[in-house]
């Protein structure tokens, strides 16, 4: 296969020679893919398995299309790149430009590459949809292999659901290294224990238990949640230029959550877009409201959330048996006659010394 770089070029890894790196792979795979398609294409339609394709191709899909999707993140900073003139990028970016510039002469980093990087994850992300198409418009009784094409689908989207989590969680990682330097003033925290990025929301309407609202930029780490607002006299994109916070705009914190002490996220039963989350205060309950732009949006940060809980609980039970297995003392200093814990009752310590 003819390189897309030379090979000067390519003898150190940079940004640009990352995007040939697995391209040989991926078409292979996707040949091979395609041509089983067709292959199935051109049988009768009762001996027509789509399902079973899919089904036997789900960790090939990922195992080819994963090292691709973290391209993803240089797509987006690409397209940053093509914006308008707006708020400042960030270094990461310039350094991209500069290396992308050199090889114009090959494909225009701006309009020509983002779509490239862009097509094999976006085709493998569509699988879903003609399968969900033929299962919407077969039967058990029209199709003899109903049963097996319902399972594709779901194969189709595990595939699906993996890729566009290694997807965000790559771009997050970036995203976490910037919060870093945008935040003005981090109030004492220690960024270091917040763990991972694992959603961010840019423009999340946040209402609070006295119905207040704000336009917040919410970060929910393994550890804690916080909520930005742009800083004064940052500078604001205008109507028609990029709608999104860029890495480096200056933020404020105007509040943080720890995850420890949220105790139930729920959707809102009057309005299927916002997520309702009751969290322990200093001295009470109280409830704030995240309200999304989509639906799924919502339900994906609710799975998450959900998630975190229940680690919290595991690992609040983890340490209370840690605990109580460090009271244990020896029954009358004799380690050979049996051990007490300390929470135990009178009673129970009564019949266990009958019992010596």
């Amino acid at each position: 296969m003819r390189p897309l770089f030379p090979r000067a070029a390519c003898s150190h890894p940079t940004p640009s020679t990352s995007y040939s790196r697995n391209v040989e792979r991926l078409l292979v795979f996707q040949r091979a893919f395609l041509l089983r398609m067709e292959a199935i294409n051109k049988l009768p339609w009762p001996q027509q398995r789509w399902g079973r394709l899919f089904i036997e191709t789900e960790e090939d899909f990922v195992a080819a299309y994963e090292p691709w999707v973290s391209l993803q993140v240089a797509q987006n900073n690409l397209r940053d790149l093509a914006s308008p003139p707006g708020p400042p990028v960030s270094n990461r970016i310039l350094q991209v430009r500069k290396s992308l510039t050199t090889f114009d002469r090959l494909i225009n980093f701006r309009t020509e590459l983002p779509a490239f990087v862009s097509r094999p994850f976006s085709r493998a992300c569509k699988y879903p949809l003609p399968l969900d198409s033929l299962i919407k418009t077969t039967s058990p009784d029209t199709h003899p292999h109903y049963t097996e094409l319902q399972s594709g689908l779901d194969a189709a989207r595990r595939v699906a659901d993996r890729l566009n989590a290694v997807c965000r969680l790559s771009e997050n990682v970036q995203i976490a290294e910037d919060l870093r330097t945008s935040v003005v003033d981090w109030q004492g925290h220690n960024v270091d224990s917040f763990g991972t990025l694992l959603y961010d929301d840019e423009r999340l309407v946040v209402t609070n238990f006295s119905d207040a609202e704000m336009i917040s930029r919410v970060f929910l780490f393994e550890r804690i949640m916080l909520f930005c607002a742009i800083a004064p006299g940052a500078p604001i994109l205008h109507q028609g230029q990029y709608h999104r916070f860029r890495p480096t705009t200056p933020l404020v914190l105007k509040g943080h959550v720890l995850v420890a002490n949220v105790m139930q996220a729920q959707p809102n039963p009057g309005d299927p877009t916002s997520l309702d989350v009751l969290w322990a205060a200093s001295d009470d309950l109280e409830v704030f409201t995240l309200r999304f732009k989509y639906e799924y949006q919502m339900r994906w940060w609710e799975t998450e959330i959900k998630k975190l809980i229940r680690d919290c609980a595991e690992r609040r039970a983890h340490g209370r048996d840690h605990r109580r297995k460090s009271r244990r003392v020896p029954f009358n200093n004799q380690d050979d006659r049996g051990a007490f814990d300390s929470d135990d009752d009178l009673a129970s310590l009564a019949e266990s010394s009958l019992d010596l």
